[in-house]
C-alpha cells in the first residue's frame, strides 16, 4: 500500500469517526430536543446533523478512491478501527464512560487491525 493510499485510508477513518460524533452530538443538542414534531424536521434544522451528513459524503468519496487503490480485503478490515476509535473519542469528547470489557475489546480490535494492516504492507 502506498503512503498516499494509507493517508487516504486514515482520512476515511477520521471522517467516519467525526461523522458518528456529529450525529451523536446533533441528536443530543438543544436544537434536536426542541423538535418533538418529527424526525425529518429535526434533521433539517440541526446543524450538527448536517455536519455529520457532510462528513458522510466526503468519506464516501474518499472511500471510493481508496477502493480503487487498495485491495478490499486489506482496506475494509483496517476501517474497522473505527469500532474502537468512536468509543474512545466519545469518552474524551462527549464524556461517555467505557468499562474494562469495552477497553479490552477496543484493544483486541486494534490488534486485529494491525495484523491485517501489516499483512497488506
Amino acid at each position: 500500500m502506498s503512503a498516499s493510499s494509507f493517508a487516504l485510508l486514515l482520512f476515511c477513518i477520521v471522517t467516519e469517526m467525526a461523522r458518528e460524533l456529529c450525529f451523536k452530538r446533533g441528536v443530543d443538542s438543544d436544537e434536536a430536543k426542541e423538535h418533538d414534531t418529527g424526525f425529518v424536521r429535526m434533521v433539517l434544522t440541526t446543524p450538527m446533523l448536517w455536519l455529520g451528513i457532510s462528513f458522510w459524503v466526503v468519506e464516501m468519496i474518499a472511500w471510493i478512491i481508496v477502493l480503487g487503490q487498495v485491495k478490499l480485503n486489506i482496506a475494509f478490515p483496517i476501517m474497522s478501527v473505527v469500532y474502537c476509535g468512536v468509543p474512545i473519542a466519545s469518552r474524551w469528547l462527549l464524556g461517555e464512560s467505557m468499562n474494562r470489557r469495552q477497553w479490552l475489546g477496543a484493544g483486541m480490535i486494534t490488534f486485529g487491525v494491525a495484523m491485517v494492516g501489516w499483512s497488506g504492507v
